[in-house]
């Protein structure tokens, strides 16, 4: 599972990076299985109003593997840019959620709904 510290760390740089607290955050993946292994990458899942920009993803990113005290990669996914129903379905089955507002946890309701095609 994941310290808290790097936990507390990603929360705060991805509020300073989005200057937004309405966003969700999460851990998804394999660290949330009980067998995790030692080298299993982190997944932290972002779920805002809009589409995060590339750029922003990126220095949030950079930002986190120079300050976080770990040796595992850490990924940071945009699920607004998720298009892959078979993807979402599986991230989502299963989180942890690091962070949420009573506007933000709404987002994920929404993107959980069926789209009318």
């Amino acid at each position: 599972m994941v310290k808290d510290e790097v936990k507390d760390l990603t929360v705060k740089i991805v509020l300073e990076h989005l200057k937004t607290k309405e966003c969700l955050i999460f851990l998804f993946g394999s660290q949330l299985n009980p067998s995790v292994l030692k080298g299993s990458d982190i997944d932290v899942g972002l779920l805002c109003e809009g589409k995060i920009d590339d750029h922003k993803l990126a220095l949030i990113k950079n930002e986190l593997e120079e300050k976080a005290r770990t040796l595992r990669k850490i990924d940071i996914i945009d699920f607004r840019k998720v298009d892959d129903k078979v993807f979402l379905e599986n991230a989502l089955g299963r989180i942890n959620i690091w962070h949420q507002t009573p506007r933000s946890k709404t987002f994920l309701t929404s993107l959980m709904k069926p789209s009318n095609v």
